[in-house]
Order: C-alpha cells, then structure tokens, then sequence
C-alpha cells in the first residue's frame, strides 16, 4: 500500500485504518495492527461494492450522531 493513502487510529485491536478505492470500482477496507510496518503481508483487507461501503458509511454516521459526536 501506498504511504500517500491517511490511515485512522483505532482502538480495539489497536493500530490503523484505512480505505483505498480501488480501480475495479470497489472499495478496500485495510486493517494494520499496531506496531506493524505497512507492508504487504501485515494486515488484514476487506473488499466491498460501492453500495455497501456507503450504507456502511451511513451507518457510521448514524451512530456517531446518536452520540453526540457529529
């Protein structure tokens, strides 16, 4: 992966994410643990079709508003 692409800390498990939007039209969803280079063989990717990346989102932010965080 790109070092050009923001990654996001996480909590639980700890380290990084991040999304990459592939040429394919689909979204990927890269999980680093903490600690880890970012190399090719240290993370975890889950690949989605647009729609379900963005009802994702959506659900996200559905949550966060619900927390008072947006």
């Amino acid at each position: 992966m790109s070092p050009t692409h923001r990654t996001f800390p996480v909590h639980e498990p700890k380290g990084e994410i991040a999304v990459v939007q592939r040429p394919d039209n689909l979204l990927k969803i890269v999980l680093y643990p903490a600690g880890g280079e970012k190399t090719r063989g240290d993370h975890m990717e889950i690949v989605m079709e647009k729609q379900a990346a963005f009802d994702l989102a959506m659900e996200m932010l559905q949550h966060l508003y619900r927390l008072g965080e947006a």
